[in-house]
């Protein structure tokens, strides 16, 4: 459940924790700063209330913007939910929109995830889609961690559709296969070897 409605400043926790850029652009502050002093209008920022606390999870370059200009009200859309759901939201913000993340930005929100107990079960395209990156990028990043990282422990990957999976057994299928002559292969093989022996005189004909 969602709602807009406009909070003091100070009724927001601005966790660094949530905060899902590697730092803020001070130049991007200052440019929404005398933005707002002209009367322009922003987006509301996004803050998630768990019926203690308003946790912002997108908007951190607007409030700065707004206390730095001394004002102490913003719009925001308020979603229910915990510090938790702020932080899985934040790896997500600004992925279409906004400042253009860097690099250093994506790796963070991949990396929140990836060290996190539940959410590193999650499969590299359920993650890639909630931080909006490439699957390569978070199976890149997921190599990386150590052998001993309990990350890797686990063979168990949730997808996007919500069902957990085996990656144990992913390809094995076409190992065996490979490994195991197919009945084709099996009886063309006995034709030549039938062909070879001494003690027969028949003669073996290969069909493709």
């Amino acid at each position: 459940m969602k709602n807009s409605k406009t909070l003091a400043l100070s009724s927001i926790s601005l966790d660094p924790e949530i905060q899902p850029r590697q730092q803020l652009n001070q130049e991007v502050i200052t440019e929404y700063a005398e933005a707002m002093k002209q009367g322009a209008t922003f987006p509301p920022v996004v803050v998630f209330y768990d019926d203690s606390k308003y946790w912002l999870a997108d908007g951190f370059h607007r409030v700065s913007a707004k206390k730095s200009i001394d004002e102490c009200m913003i719009v925001a859309e308020v979603q229910s939910g915990s510090r938790r759901d702020a932080i899985l939201f934040a790896a997500g913000a600004n992925s279409a929109y906004g400042l253009q993340r860097s690099n250093a930005d994506k790796r963070r929100a991949v990396e929140k995830l990836l060290h996190d107990s539940e959410w590193n079960k999650w499969s590299d395209n359920a993650i890639a889609k909630k931080c909006g990156v490439s699957n390569t990028f978070v199976g890149k990043l997921r190599h990386q961690l150590p052998s001993t990282f309990n990350g890797w422990k686990s063979t168990s990957r949730r997808g996007t559709d919500g069902r957990v999976i085996n990656t144990k057994n992913i390809g094995l299928n076409g190992k065996i296969s490979r490994m195991k002559p197919s009945p084709y292969q099996e009886s063309k093989q006995r034709r030549i070897n039938d062909s070879k022996s001494p003690n027969t005189n028949s003669i073996a004909i290969e069909i493709y």
